[in-house]
């Protein structure tokens, strides 16, 4: 009787080993990895994913999670950063959402999770962005892995001089360097304001929000990247519609004050023909990166478009 009993328990053993159960063989933890970008996917992958793809993806998240260790540890102390590196990790984790399904109806990880700052001006920026119809969710997890790093460093920075005093002359190199890793995280949550600022503008102009929402679009297929390739051309876009503008008001302004003009009776909207001919020209190129833009992401010419008239 006591052999069956043994025997049995022996058998039930290897079982445990031969075939483990999957649910015992993924991490409890909300945060079984070393990244934020990883432990995010992964606390909505176990609200959503079958025991089976958890496993799958589980396997490929230490693989990515191992990765962007690497790579922050190799750009730790340069002056001028791997981006490209860094965008073509970032771009394979949002493809490993979208494999897994893990966005949803287009909103990201760091729109579905509250995120809170204990720094007023980066939690002001954040409520900003991440409102804002004008990015795309790569962008948005993009921008708040920046803004954690942004939050450690003034972390660090408050642990750091938590304790200092006038009478730590050991420490006054400690301190410059402190001050500096300081002025220099102000200055980057100045640029990301200043940055999310310019989206907005830019945005209010009718041919770049027709462009962006076409970029949105989820029939066309674009990546979080290719999305993010799409806003930097829209910007330089821009950057020509505006040129325009402040070349036509200046020439505008001038005809204002042409004796010959008012003497004809010339509208003050109607340029002199070599003012014209310079208008147009800007019109043509801006045109140009309309058609440029607008192919890239849909794969055909805008409708009623002119193309020969641009040759």
């Amino acid at each position: 009787m006591l052999r069956g009993v043994v025997v049995v328990a022996i058998i039930g053993i290897l079982a445990l080993y031969i075939y483990p159960s999957k649910k015992s063989d993924l991490p409890t933890t909300d945060k079984p990895f070393k990244t934020k970008n990883a432990n995010r996917i992964w606390a909505k992958a176990k609200e959503v994913l079958l025991d089976s793809d958890l496993r799958n993806l589980y396997d490929e998240l230490l693989v990515k999670d191992k990765e962007l260790l690497q790579w922050k540890e190799a750009n730790r102390n340069k002056d001028v950063k791997d981006t490209a590196g860094k965008e073509k990790l970032l771009a394979a984790i949002k493809s490993m959402k979208e494999k897994y399904n893990l966005d949803g109806s287009g909103t990201s990880s760091a729109s579905v999770t509250p995120t809170k700052f204990k720094d007023s001006r980066l939690q002001s920026v954040w409520n900003e962005v991440s409102k804002s119809p004008y990015y795309h969710p790569y962008e948005l997890d993009v921008m708040l892995q920046e803004m954690d790093t942004l939050q450690s460093n003034l972390d660090k920075i408050a642990r750091e001089t938590a304790d200092d005093s006038s009478s730590s002359k050991p420490y006054k190199k400690v301190d410059k360097e402190l001050k500096k890793l300081n002025d220099q995280v102000q200055e980057d949550i100045k640029v990301l304001d200043q940055k999310h600022k310019a989206t907005s503008a830019m945005m209010r102009d009718p041919q770049i929000l027709e462009l962006w929402n076409y970029a949105l679009d989820k029939k066309y297929g674009l990546t979080g990247l290719e999305t993010a390739n799409i806003k930097e051309d829209l910007r330089h876009m821009y950057s020509k519609i505006m040129k325009q503008a402040r070349f036509l008001a200046r020439a505008q302004s001038f005809r204002k004050f042409d004796p010959e003009a008012r003497e004809m009776g010339i509208d003050d909207g109607i340029l002199d023909p070599e003012m014209q001919t310079i208008v147009d020209g800007q019109q043509k190129i801006i045109r140009k990166w309309y058609l440029s833009i607008y192919r890239r992401i849909t794969g055909e010419n805008p409708p009623n478009f002119d193309v020969d008239s641009l040759h």
